[in-house]
């Protein structure tokens, strides 16, 4: 009997399905191959949900390998919220229907997996289902570029209706802890002023830390934040618990639930730091590239936000000064015109004659009230930068004096002042007028801050020592003035504060808000720089430093004496052009007593009348800026083109850069400001008539 094709007994029957088994291995093999090795995770379930096979791939995106996940649950990898999710999921397959969804599962260090999924449900030769099988690709970054770009276009939402920097930066940090809700973040901003870090937004920080965090000190060695303002570097902790930088923190650190931070510094375009991005882990971490690449990004967000408001600001400020530049140059003139003769005055009522103690005591109160009054103008001034700043070669330790001088005179007797003025103090260059404004608005703050009690105050100065100086001054010797007092002292809060314009701690109209914004103000133009050491309850001690004068800087003039004005003024002939008849009668008996002879006249036409009518010999004009006809220049450029050779100085109330470099066009000689009127006036006619400026 022949044997059938399909007779197991056949030989050839057995080694037909023999090369079939074979084929069917090495298929499997291959197929086996081709998924292990697949960019795509392959993950299949029974109908328990139990996981029968997970490729290597699978594996590397849930952080875990192929054996730990084999017989396990799927819902191993999902949080709690997923798990709920999984249900609706599961409920289609066991239909037969195939599907492509979104799913979010956990990884086994606990962040987050988005990944699309494709998936097949198995069915039997019945139509039972009996799991499922799926392609799983990793769409983390997808998902982490759109939450980056959904973010960024909600801060510059923000930042173009000028939303406060507060909430721009909190929707920074969210928009991070969004992307990745395994971490916390913080934004703190650098105070240059208190060298300290102070909390920008951290919703996500319990209250308790962000409180502890503010005012955090820039330095080495400061926990995670404070290191990396001051090197400029980003600073990782990865072991809170082991890093020596956060001992003083650790204690907070468990409170707050935070076991790793790293920090990276937030820079300006120009490099500068202007805060930290702080992103805290709740696990030992240390920060992989790709975190480290996308923090860096978000740095650069926070810093063009932090230096807009910086611009803002600036604005803002700027403005408030040009307003208040404004209204101090109306009135500085007409006001400046009413203390030069109140001075002028005083002066020549003192050398009248003998005075009675009684009429002493008057002028000295009347010359104390005028002073200050001059002040007033030059702060507000001087603040609003409207107030040049002529700066000459001179020695300090007189300037120091001359302030010292003034000051006995204006402190109660309560008040002891000291001075400690070293040997060898070098020349500055500066203005001497505001230089003795910066040690009399220190002083003033000083003795307020002694409300009232008994209390010492001290003046010094030396030679300042390399190591002493802050960073960021001209390289060279540096004089050192401080001003100590025995005061209250100030806290954290009012010290970051003290050099904003305007700003006071004295009650409501005991304080202007503007003597050390205008300190401030004067130690920069100069630039120098100022620091202050002070705790609550123990005083509180100003630094100066000052750079020392080149040595081709201008001397400043010294005064003449009087006995030589006196002889040179004889017989000289002068016309005074004023339309404030107060004026005129001043400047006429301060030059008359100078030997001088003095004709006046109330307007600018009627001065060019005495010029021409030829009966008198003019030496020099002096004339006010401001008259209803016609200003000072205008007759300075008559003169120039009718006299070049008669000197004319002009004397006005108020005094910018802008009358500086018209005058200089229109071949003025030099400028008096009314309110020195009696300590410049008579020197400057002088030095004009001897062809100097």
């Amino acid at each position: 009997m022949t044997p059938s094709a399909d007779d197991p007994l056949d030989p050839g029957w057995r080694g037909s399905r023999e090369r079939g088994a074979a084929a069917l291995r090495a298929c499997e093999r291959r197929y086996a191959a081709l998924v292990a090795v697949a960019g795509e995770g392959v993950w299949s379930i029974d109908e328990q949900a139990l996981t029968t096979f997970a490729n290597p791939r699978m594996a590397e995106m849930l952080g875990t390998t192929p054996e730990a996940m084999l017989g396990r649950p799927l819902t191993d990898h999902m949080d709690a919220e997923a798990v709920q999710a999984l249900g609706e999921y599961m409920q289609r397959p066991r239909t037969g229907v195939s599907e492509a969804h979104e799913f979010r599962f956990r990884r086994a260090d606990g962040s987050p997996l988005w990944a699309w999924i494709t998936s097949q449900a198995l069915m039997d030769d019945d139509g039972r289902f009996v799991g499922a099988l799926a392609m799983v690709t990793d769409v983390c970054e997808r998902k982490r570029q759109a939450a980056r770009d959904a973010s960024r276009e909600r801060v510059m939402t923000l930042l173009s209706a000028g939303a406060p920097l507060g909430h721009v930066l909190e929707a920074i940090v969210r928009g991070v802890e969004e992307e990745a809700p395994e971490v916390i973040c913080s934004v703190m901003l650098v105070d240059p002023l208190a060298h300290c870090l102070r909390m920008g937004a951290a919703p996500s920080l319990p209250a308790f830390f962000n409180e502890a965090a503010e005012g955090l000190p820039i330095g080495p060695g400061i926990a995670s934040c404070g290191e990396a303002a001051f090197s400029g570097q980003r600073t990782v902790a990865r072991d809170i618990e082991t890093d020596p930088r956060w001992a003083p923190y650790r204690e907070l650190a468990r409170r707050a639930g935070v076991a790793a931070c790293w920090s990276q510094p937030v820079l300006s375009r120009a490099g500068a730091v202007l805060g930290t991005f702080g992103v805290y882990h709740r696990r030992i971490h240390e920060p992989t590239p790709a975190e480290v690449t996308t923090i860096a990004d978000v740095a650069k967000v926070a810093a063009i936000a932090i230096e807009r408001k910086q611009a803002d600001d600036a604005l803002r400020q700027t403005q408030k000064l040009e307003s208040l530049g404004t209204l101090a140059g109306g009135v500085a003139h007409d006001f400046n015109n009413v203390l030069g003769a109140i001075l002028a005055n005083l002066a020549l009522a003192r050398d009248s004659g003998p005075l009675a103690p009684a009429q002493t005591q008057a002028l000295d109160q009347v010359q104390r009230s005028a002073l200050r009054a001059r002040l007033l103008v030059q702060q507000i001034l001087a603040f609003s930068h409207r107030q040049p700043t002529p700066a000459q070669r001179q020695p300090l330790a007189p300037l120091v004096r001359d302030a010292l001088d003034l000051l006995r005179s204006t402190l109660p007797a309560s008040v002891q002042l000291r001075a400690r003025l070293d040997e060898g103090l070098p020349d500055v260059e500066a203005d001497g007028t505001q230089v003795q404004q910066v040690l009399l608005n220190l002083c003033t703050n000083a003795w307020h801050a002694l409300q009232g009690a008994p209390g010492v105050i001290e003046i010094g100065a030396t030679v300042a020592a390399d190591h002493e100086a802050p960073a960021g001054l001209p390289d060279g010797p540096l004089a050192h003035l401080w001003v100590r007092d025995s005061g209250i002292g100030m806290d954290e809060a009012t010290r970051a504060r003290i050099f904003e314009p305007f700003f006071t701690t004295k009650p409501v109209g005991s304080g202007t808000g503007l003597g050390l914004a205008v300190v401030h103000g004067i130690v920069t133009e100069h630039r120098g720089a100022i620091t202050v050491d002070t705790a609550p309850g123990q005083g509180a001690t100003f630094h100066v430093w000052l750079p020392a004068a080149r040595s081709d800087a201008p001397p400043a003039p010294l005064p003449l004496p009087t006995e030589r004005l006196l002889a040179e003024g004889a017989g000289r002939h002068l016309l005074f052009v004023d339309d404030d008849e107060v004026m005129r009668i001043t400047v006429e008996n301060l030059l008359s007593r100078q030997g001088f002879s003095v004709s006046t006249a109330a307007s600018t036409r009627e001065a060019l009348a005495l010029l021409r009518d030829g009966q008198r010999h003019f030496e020099l004009v002096i004339s006010d800026h401001n008259m209803p006809d016609s200003s000072g220049l205008d007759l300075a450029r008559e003169l120039r083109a009718w006299r070049p050779g008669l000197p004319l100085v002009i004397c006005s109330g108020y005094v910018d850069a802008d009358l500086h470099a018209r005058a200089e066009t229109a071949g003025v000689r030099a400028i008096v400001r009314k309110e020195y009127l009696m300590e410049e006036l008579p020197g400057i006619v002088q030095r004009v008539l001897q062809g100097g400026a």
